[in-house]
């Protein structure tokens, strides 16, 4: 199994939201009018210094994570995918790993993140990552990551 990390291109498109939809079923998240506005534009939101990648293994998506950016120091981590039958390879990490260089190779001073207070696989995976909590409220709990320079 080759697994190829790629930016974002509309031919994947029907993919990703299919992947993403699938995800929030299985992990039972709740969703609001509007929560998925970001798909409808994903590359005009993760341009510049922000960016979609995806995870595949021939031209099927299996993974995806954004980074949107905030301001000339700030990015935020957003839909962090992988669809559940691919889920403890590394695809994670090596999806994070890509968006952390690129991160890096931007010159943000942190990246922030909110996610479900359900999901402590993910929040155990942040924090094996350097993430450190720093709120939570209702059912979203926030993190951040302080970058080294």
């Amino acid at each position: 199994m080759k697994v190829i990390i790629d930016t974002y291109s509309t031919k994947y498109d029907s993919q990703v939201r299919t992947l993403i939809s699938e995800a929030i079923k299985v992990l039972n998240l709740p969703t609001s009018p509007g929560h998925d506005k970001d798909l409808d534009t994903i590359d005009e939101i993760y341009i510049g210094r922000g960016r979609f990648f995806l995870a595949l293994i021939k031209e099927k998506v299996i993974g995806v994570v954004g980074l949107q950016e905030i301001d000339a120091h700030m990015a935020r981590l957003k839909r962090m995918y992988v669809l559940s039958t691919y889920q403890g390879r590394g695809i994670g990490q090596l999806l994070f790993n890509t968006l952390l260089k690129f991160a890096r190779e931007q010159r943000y001073q942190e990246i922030i993140l909110t996610t479900h207070t359900n999901l402590k696989i993910a929040q155990r995976f942040y924090e094996k990552n350097g993430f450190e909590a720093t709120a939570s409220q209702g059912d979203v709990k926030y993190y951040k990551l302080k970058l080294s320079k």
